[in-house]
């Protein structure tokens, strides 16, 4: 309600006015969809959906309202940016979304690491686990590669496009169609967790 009486409010307003109004709607919307998320039961099909599209929302007021033409890069874990994420549910994630936006001009980059430790999103740091040797981060970590980039939209390899092991948070296994998934990727041999401020 909130949302849409400030909706009305800026279709009658002009320069920055009309811009401090769109960014209030817009967190008034993020602030519905964060309910909306709560409220659905933890980790299902319906709370990845609905947060994720909102993400995907407050990315295009992004680019539509305070950077428009400009290049923009956004950090994400790979669920949240893959144009498509194969986990059991299948969510429409946030970089599918921009997928059917963006075309062309999206280039999404998945991360992926051999060893180390991570942490989660509670802060609670973890072993990464070792990578299958058949798996994409096997494939890195056998050829002693300690860090590198791959881009999958050049270069083509017939591997690109089929189904491999990765692991989610570097822990649980899971398969990707790499180029379908991704437009290139960042490998990392050994990870160490943040320093939190």
């Amino acid at each position: 309600t909130v949302a849409g009486m400030l909706a009305d409010h800026e279709k009658r307003s002009t320069g920055d006015a009309a811009a401090g109004l769109a960014f209030l709607q817009r967190q008034m919307l993020s602030r519905a969809a964060l309910v909306a998320t709560s409220l659905a039961p933890p980790g299902s099909r319906e709370a990845f959906e609905t947060r994720d599209a909102e993400m995907a929302h407050n990315f295009n007021y992004l680019m539509q309202q305070r950077h428009p033409g400009q290049k923009v890069i956004v950090w994400g874990h790979n669920a949240h940016v893959a144009k498509q994420w194969p986990e059991p549910q299948k969510p429409r994630m946030m970089g599918n979304h921009l997928a059917g936006t963006y075309g062309t001009s999206l280039y999404v980059v998945g991360l992926v690491m051999g060893s180390g430790r991570a942490t989660n999103n509670t802060r609670a740091s973890y072993q990464v686990a070792q990578p299958h040797p058949a798996s994409l981060e096997g494939a890195f970590a056998g050829a002693a590669v300690k860090m590198g980039f791959l881009d999958l939209t050049s270069n083509k390899a017939s591997w690109m496009s089929k189904p491999v092991m990765t692991r989610n948070w570097g822990m649980r296994p899971i398969f990707i169609t790499p180029d379908v998934s991704f437009d290139g990727l960042v490998y990392i041999d050994t990870v160490t967790p943040p320093e939190y401020m």
